[in-house]
């Protein structure tokens, strides 16, 4: 099984666009974007990529994904307890939208 790779640049030419392929105006945006992402293609096959830097380490990356549940937690504990507020002050609450 061979492993596939991507095309280069010069493969994919960067040669203007003619005048039949910019008849409509996104045409050109969208062979800017192509040539955008074949050079981004490029740098991470080339390995002069790096997803999160040197000075990212997974175990940050973690500890920030720790604290976003936490808050999640307290932010859920915290609609909870107004709920209940709400519920017991009005007799009435959040009531589910019927269908």
């Amino acid at each position: 099984m061979s492993q596939a790779t991507a095309p280069s640049k010069e493969e994919h030419g960067s040669n203007p666009p003619s005048k039949e392929t910019t008849h409509n105006p996104h045409v050109e945006d969208v062979q800017s974007m192509e040539c955008r992402l074949l050079k981004l293609l490029d740098e991470f096959n080339s390995g002069s990529m790096m997803s999160f830097g040197p000075n990212c380490p997974y175990e940050k990356l973690d500890a920030v994904r720790d604290q976003q549940e936490e808050l999640m937690r307290l932010h859920f504990e915290q609609d909870r307890k107004m709920q209940n507020m709400i519920d017991a002050g009005s007799g009435r609450g959040r009531r589910p939208v019927r269908s």
